[in-house]
């Protein structure tokens, strides 16, 4: 159910549209609350596997929370805001709950894999946002670029599990995504 909403919540964030805000508000929520009913679920009998996976799961509901409230006037997207901040940070929370809970667990380094490349994906997406849409009113350009070089750097620090892995499916993805990270 969680993944259902969430899907919404996805299409809601690439076509954002003022008169649905409530009911698109309203998905993100269920979504929430089932991808926590999920972890709860999953946390009476010990199963850390789908624990993280539901983390990763609530990391990306907020990764595309940051997207679904950024402000567009007039068709044009709008400076970086301290919301859509607060709604990456707690994507970043929750890759780093899931992250933690299988770090140790060489049974488990496929789904750790796929949490560290969702995490280097959200921190190269509030990166791109920091860059393209600098909140140049709120902040000073210095501290915007050390915010921007920080995301990048976590980025990369997460890709490098996929840049080790030669076998991987995401190996080439991972070679693309760290030449354009070096290269903004």
């Amino acid at each position: 159910m969680g993944a259902y909403w969430m899907n919404k919540c996805a299409q809601a964030a690439k076509n954002f549209d003022h008169e649905a805000a409530k009911e698109v508000k309203d998905q993100f929520r269920k979504s929430f609350e089932s991808f926590d009913a999920g972890i709860q679920a999953f946390e009476k009998i010990n199963d850390k596997s789908n624990i993280a996976l539901l983390h990763s799961k609530l990391g990306r509901l907020m990764s595309y929370y940051a997207q679904f409230y950024a402000p567009v006037v007039n068709g044009v997207r709008q400076e970086f805001y301290q919301q859509k901040r607060q709604s990456y940070q707690k994507a970043f929370d929750y890759f780093h709950r899931g992250l933690k809970l299988i770090e140790n667990r060489p049974d488990l380094s496929d789904i750790y894999r796929t949490l560290s490349w969702e995490l280097s994906n959200t921190y190269f997406t509030m990166a791109t946002s920091l860059q393209d849409y600098a909140p140049l009113i709120t902040m000073s350009q210095d501290d915007i670029e050390k915010e921007i070089i920080d995301c990048m750097t976590r980025a990369l620090k997460h890709l490098d599990i996929e840049l080790n892995t030669p076998s991987s499916h995401r190996y080439t993805l991972a070679k693309y995504r760290a030449a354009t990270i070096h290269h903004r």
